[in-house]
């Protein structure tokens, strides 16, 4: 048994290493999965702020065009406004030249 004493103390140390290094394994991964779960977090986060600039633009987008559209309306009704002054004035010079022909 004497002799079987040098081997199971080698036998036991390497096992103590063996089970330290999983220990300091262990550790590391509980901490790249503490790190890892912080980055998705972080992620998720700035996605969810992403996502609301995301539809803030769309709105704005959406408002841009929706008064494009109002001023594209507004210049038809100023065209249409300055045709019908044009076509009174036409209109009243003709008159003046039909009465001044008259006398």
């Amino acid at each position: 048994m004497e002799g079987h004493a040098p081997i199971l103390e080698k036998l036991t140390s390497q096992i103590n290493s063996l089970l330290e290094r999983l220990n300091q394994y262990e550790q590391g991964f509980r901490k790249e999965q503490e790190q890892r779960q912080m980055l998705i977090q972080a992620l998720e986060q700035k996605n969810q702020e992403l996502e609301s600039k995301n539809k803030e633009i769309v709105s704005l987008y959406e408002e841009i065009e929706r008064l494009e559209g109002r001023e594209k309306e507004k210049e038809l009704e100023l065209e249409n406004l300055a045709n019908q002054i044009q076509l009174r004035l036409g209109g009243t010079q003709n008159e003046q030249s039909v009465q001044q022909q008259s006398y």
